[in-house]
């Protein structure tokens, strides 16, 4: 990992495809995002987790405050990602604090957008760069009439900042399904721990209807991983590669259990092998607090150990 850097968002994506989302290639993406970690300069990773064909970003641009920053790849303006890839800006001198909205643009140049969606909410411009710009968002009709999906924000991996030496900034990584994705216990917990330590954070890495064990392809659909890949392949991905991860909070393998197909055979071997794989993961167990096991039902025991009292 390069010495500084962590991640002060970071998303998990799962396979999308129009018309589950609209059709955005040759056109804008504007995102606003929420800071978590301070920082003295920062940069934006994209990354195409799914997909077949590579995404060309003709233009990237990051708003601060009120200054617009144009970001660059190597040098360039424009940048290609290929399938199972990710490219990282050059750093941007600016300071950056923590609950700070940003704005992040992309011109998807080209006639190929990204297959790989986040939790993260965005709108997208009629076709054109409107990098840096405000513009009117452009709306597509319901695939079921009656039935609104909310457009997400494809191909953004995380924003790193860059922290000064001896500033013992991190995060905790919440690694789960849609329980930890829909944020209910998430967002609790990232403010008590940004309350805590202004130097930490936590990464909300669930994706709803993830499985532990299993892909989530869906032959009615294209066969596509709308759920993700098995937690056991997307772990490399979504937590080991993120810089300054000092702990991991697993929740994830009801839906083996409760959803078709799920539980393969021998699958509590297959379990205690994944627990052996994953190093940064304590043996599981329940907060001794009271009051955090009426809120959380998890295992958060090393989060509290850290940032609790009593634990």
């Amino acid at each position: 990992m390069e010495d500084g850097w962590i991640s002060s968002i970071a998303y998990a994506q799962n396979e999308t495809f129009e018309p589950l989302q609209p059709s955005v290639a040759g056109k804008t993406v504007l995102a606003e995002l929420e800071n978590g970690l301070a920082g003295e300069c920062f940069r934006i990773v994209l990354g195409e987790r799914y997909g077949s064909k590579a995404v060309t970003y003709g233009n990237t641009v990051m708003q601060i405050r009120d200054t617009v920053l144009p970001l660059s790849f190597q040098g360039k303006q424009s940048v290609i990602v290929t399938p199972g890839c990710q490219a990282c800006s050059d750093a941007v001198q600016f300071p950056i604090q923590p609950g700070e909205r940003c704005r992040l643009w992309l011109y998807v140049e080209g006639e190929v957008a990204s297959c790989s969606a986040t939790l993260q909410a965005a709108v997208h411009s009629k076709k054109g760069n409107y990098a840096g710009k405000l513009f009117a968002a452009q709306t597509q009709a319901p695939v079921v009439p009656g039935l609104e999906v909310e457009e997400r924000l494809c191909g953004v991996s995380a924003l790193q900042v860059h922290t000064s030496r001896g500033a013992g900034g991190h995060s905790i990584v919440a690694f789960g399904d849609s329980i930890t994705q829909m944020g209910y216990w998430t967002n609790p917990l990232r403010r008590r721990i940004q309350g805590a330590n202004k130097n930490a954070t936590l990464l909300n890495m669930g994706i709803g209807g993830n499985k532990l064990l299993r892909d989530t392809h869906i032959p009615q659909i294209k066969g596509i991983q709308m759920f993700g890949e098995a937690g056991l392949k997307r772990f490399a991905w979504d937590v080991a590669q993120q810089p300054g991860v000092k702990a991991v909070v697993l929740a994830l393998g009801i839906n083996d259990i409760t959803l078709p197909g799920g539980m393969p055979a021998r699958g509590t071997v297959q379990l205690g092998r994944a627990v052996r794989w994953i190093p940064a993961v304590d043996c599981p167990g329940t907060c001794r607090r009271a009051e955090c096991g009426r809120m959380y039902d998890y295992p958060l025991w090393r989060v509290h150990r850290l940032y609790g009292k009593n634990c």
